[in-house]
């Protein structure tokens, strides 16, 4: 019984690092028209582990904010533990945050120029195939 006790004080004790862990990435879902042509966008942020979460949320809500702009409806934010794997491909140190940006449902025209965006930003590309 006494195990039983340590063992759930230690778990309890855990759980607030736990959801921590599990707010590190974003996951930014929306369609927004640009020219008259309606895109939709699925990409992902992944936190730098030394960054404040409340930085990176804000950083978050930003981003999903930014197809407000363009006449859509803010992104929709899924936060969890990383980014999910496989993704189109990732531009490491994006936009010298040390944050890593994943990138889904692109088309094959965005992939050509995302690689040559992240580099110019400072960042590493890499492809998700």
């Amino acid at each position: 019984m006494k195990f039983y006790r340590s063992f759930v004080v230690a778990v309890l004790g855990f759980m607030p690092l736990l959801s921590l862990a599990q707010d590190r990435a974003c996951l930014i879902e929306g369609t927004f028209e640009i020219l008259g042509q309606k895109i939709y966008s699925k990409d992902c942020m992944q936190s730098n582990p030394k960054e404040s979460l409340a930085q990176f949320k804000s950083s978050c809500e930003q981003l999903a904010s930014t197809s407000a702009a363009f006449g859509g409806a803010a992104g929709k934010i899924t936060y969890m533990a990383s980014c999910p794997v496989p993704a189109q491909g990732v531009c490491s140190n994006f936009l010298g945050s040390k944050r890593d940006a994943y990138y889904y449902a692109r088309s094959e025209s965005d992939l050509k120029e995302i690689p040559a965006s992240c580099a110019g930003a400072g960042g590493k590309w890499r492809s998700g195939k």
